[in-house]
């Protein structure tokens, strides 16, 4: 999968996946409850804004909630290199939210 050092910008969906989850999973903690399990359901929407990420290049992920309802989540989430945006996404998690 990976050539040249660089990796395909497919990767960048589970970046803000795992992003997106563990955000979820914080809003839950804050009441002290031990956080679930959250899975992606769906990706709403998706923009690549690069083919390919270098390997070990230092990356930033943002994910904010969106819609949050009965454990379904809705989040935005941004993947970011030097302050460029190389993937954003809409996407879907359940299991996630109180």
């Amino acid at each position: 999968m990976a050539s040249e050092g660089q990796v395909p910008a497919l990767v960048l969906l589970e970046v803000v996946a795992q992003t997106a989850g563990l955000v979820c999973s914080l809003r839950v903690g804050l009441d002290g409850e031990e956080p679930p399990l959250g899975y992606l359901v769906g990706v709403r929407t998706g923009t690549f804004f690069t083919d390919s990420v270098e390997i070990g290049a230092e990356l930033t992920c943002r994910a904010e909630i969106s819609f949050v309802m009965e454990g379904y989540a809705v989040l935005n989430g941004e993947v970011l290199a030097n302050e460029a945006v190389l993937f954003y996404a809409e996407v879907q998690l359940v299991g996630s939210g109180p």
